[in-house]
């Protein structure tokens, strides 16, 4: 007896709990509902001022049209014919005037982009020059080792290839002082590079 009074009184009290989850769902569930209504009024008051707003600018602008149309009635009556032709003279002129500046701008820059792209054309075949040498050389001194005895050491060689090397090092740095990335990377014994211009 006492076992299902136990069980009996954890039942009762599960369900106790279990309604008090669904009154504090209920509850929350109440307030989320109330929130949401105020915001769907704020929303709804918004709405109608924007669509006061736009209807009272759209009734500034008619008005405006509408003065404009009659201010330009009035302005026709009173200019003259000989007037009207001197107006649309100045205003051809100046268009003119705009549309030789506008050329004249356009011209500038072609220009100015041609420069940039011979620099660049230049640039790159000057580096184009420097990796051919630098490869040249590289393959008469494997063939020059190939072909010697590989105790000898050809001293002077050494020199002339290093001279060479600091010679391309300092070649890159000026190159990348005038906006140029290069990327270099040796492979089989040879010298290549990934070369990308920059526009300055």
């Amino acid at each position: 007896m006492k076992e299902e009074e136990r069980k009996k009184k954890k039942e009762e009290e599960m369900k106790e709990e279990q309604k008090k989850k669904e009154e504090k769902l209920k509850k929350e569930e109440a307030e989320l509902k109330k929130k949401n209504d105020v915001i769907m009024k704020e929303e709804e008051r918004k709405k109608k001022e924007e669509e006061e707003m736009k209807e009272e600018q759209k009734k500034k602008e008619e008005k405006l049209k509408k003065e404009e149309a009659e201010l330009k009635k009035k302005n026709d009556v009173m200019m003259t014919e000989e007037e009207r032709k001197k107006k649309k003279a100045e205003e051809m002129k100046k268009e003119q005037k705009e549309t030789e500046e506008k050329a004249l701008k356009a011209e500038v820059v072609r220009e100015k982009e041609q420069e940039g792209k011979k620099k660049e054309e230049k640039t790159s075949e000057k580096r184009k020059n420097i990796i051919e040498t630098e490869n040249i050389n590289k393959r008469q001194k494997l063939y020059m080792l190939d072909t010697t005895d590989e105790t000898t050491v050809n001293v002077e060689e050494l020199v002339e290839v290093e001279a060479k090397i600091q010679e391309l090092r300092r070649m890159r740095r000026t190159l990348v002082a005038e906006r140029t990335e290069c990327t270099a990377y040796h492979e089989g014994g040879y010298l290549y590079e990934i070369q990308t211009f920059l526009r300055k």
